[in-house]
């Protein structure tokens, strides 16, 4: 077990800083990857970080090829693998029963963050050859359900859902039979606080949610399927954009609650997957990208400028060997092979990857070094956050001067915005925990989490 190169600290501050541009140390190891045989089967088993003690320390779940685990962190910055049950990879970090902890979607069954470090399965009886692809409050019941794709060898790849009626029980529905889908992705397109769908086969469809678990299909058919796929707030205006690709990254503007088919973006490319976050803590979703050279795998950052400019200015920020020959897992598990997130809790989001790319079997981070200045920290009495958590609105009391805020998901893509703190809307925003930025002109950002149940 190798040690994280970096001191990791416990969240008993908010720290208040000033974005610059954005920079990047080089690659280090978190871990060793636990399935060791077979040089590129990591691709398949992604590690994805999450704190499920809330210790303000980094933990991970994945998996091996026959085992399962979560890795804890560790105050001395090394981490203690807890084995589970069964062997499936890590979809989805989700706060599933509303009790202020991150549970783990797996691809047919759920972990549960109990008490001593124990993980109670929570198993939907999802058949082997179907798979987990998304989590969503499908039917407006207050209660995450599944959807699942059933990958059939020859013929159609159908989309089910999983509706969930309570005491650890669900109801197995059939939404699309035909098509060769290939991803789902769940996100309130339309601006009622319901999620819709996209779905990408050989086309993308756009389907909206009547509030009960059915839905239309719109008159929106892109003609090109694409596996790489993201409903982000692209422009700033607080709804959901439709960015997706491989190769070239495309976006599709939402106006008005509807994705605009008629004007196609260039982000940038090239690329193979694609994640998005605030990488340099100026309130816009900026993105990171990997795509495959002849002989190494290559990683660069696009940087949102708010303005609405495009395409993206990319940079490469490092590349490391590749195989000759690697197997592309399923679109929902590949994604998660390249994730932002803050993992030495210094406000700053991080780079973390699964080199499943090459011989190396690790679990990889690149530190984000954007310098910054601090201008003060402030005790957690500074901010308060009332109620929380809640369900539907949240005031903010503070004393830091600030002129807007910025809500941010548990891997910093921003998913709300706003000016007055005294009386915030999340009610359309899926259950979880998520951040509150408060940001001035000069981008002095200052941090604190709060429960969306």
């Amino acid at each position: 077990m190798k040690p994280i190169t970096i001191a990791l600290f416990c969240l008993i501050s908010i720290v208040c800083l000033n974005a610059q541009e954005v920079t990047f140390d080089e690659p280090s190891i978190l871990f060793e990857h636990p399935q060791n045989a077979g040089n590129g089967t990591q691709f398949s088993y992604p590690f994805i970080p999450f704190d499920y003690n809330s210790d303000g320390i980094t933990d991970f779940a994945g998996s091996g090829f026959a085992e399962q685990y979560v890795y804890k962190g560790l105050v001395n910055s090394e981490f203690e693998p807890i084995k589970l049950t069964w062997s499936q990879a890590p979809i989805k970090i989700i706060d599933w029963n509303n009790d202020g902890k991150d549970d783990v979607v797996f691809e047919r069954h759920i972990i549960i963050t109990g008490e001593n470090d124990e993980f109670p399965l929570l198993n939907p009886s999802i058949p082997f050859g179907e798979t987990i692809v998304d989590v969503a409050d499908l039917n407006n019941d207050q209660q995450l359900d599944l959807i699942t794709i059933e990958r059939i060898t020859f013929g159609a790849n159908p989309i089910h859902f999983y509706l969930n009626i309570g005491n650890d029980e669900f109801e197995k529905s059939t939404f699309i039979t035909t098509g060769e889908n290939e991803v789902v992705v769940a996100g309130d397109i339309s601006g009622d606080g319901i999620p819709d769908l996209v779905v990408g086969a050989s086309a993308t469809d756009i389907f909206i949610n009547q509030g009960d678990a059915t839905f239309i299909e719109e008159d929106i058919l892109l003609s090109n399927g694409e596996k790489g796929m993201i409903l982000i707030d692209l422009d700033n205006d607080e709804d959901l954009d439709l960015v997706l690709g491989t190769g070239i990254i495309k976006a599709y503007l939402n106006e008005g609650g509807t994705i605009d088919k008629s004007q196609e973006i260039e982000i940038f490319s090239p690329a193979e997957m694609i994640t998005s976050g605030d990488l340099n803590n100026d309130g816009f979703n900026d993105f990171v990208s990997l795509y495959f050279a002849d002989t190494a795998m290559v990683v660069q950052v696009g940087m949102n400028d708010g303005q609405g400019g495009f395409p993206f200015q990319s940079t490469e920020i490092f590349r490391f060997p590749r195989l000759s020959t690697i197997g592309i897992p399923r679109p929902e598990v590949m994604r998660n092979n390249l994730l932002i997130y803050d993992i030495n809790n210094d406000g700053k989001n991080d780079i973390v990857y699964t080199d499943g790319f090459s011989d190396t079997k690790t679990v990889n981070w690149v530190e984000n070094t954007t310098v910054t200045s601090t201008k003060e920290i402030y005790e957690n009495t500074s901010i308060i956050i009332f109620p929380n958590p809640s369900s539907d609105r949240i005031s903010i009391e503070s004393s830091i001067d600030h002129d807007s805020y910025t809500i941010l998901s548990s891997n910093g893509a921003i998913v709300s915005r706003g000016l007055d703190i005294d009386n915030i809307d999340i009610s359309k925003l899926p259950k979880g925990i998520y951040s509150i930025a408060l940001l001035k002109r000069d981008k002095n950002v200052c941090l604190k989490s709060f429960l969306k149940i």
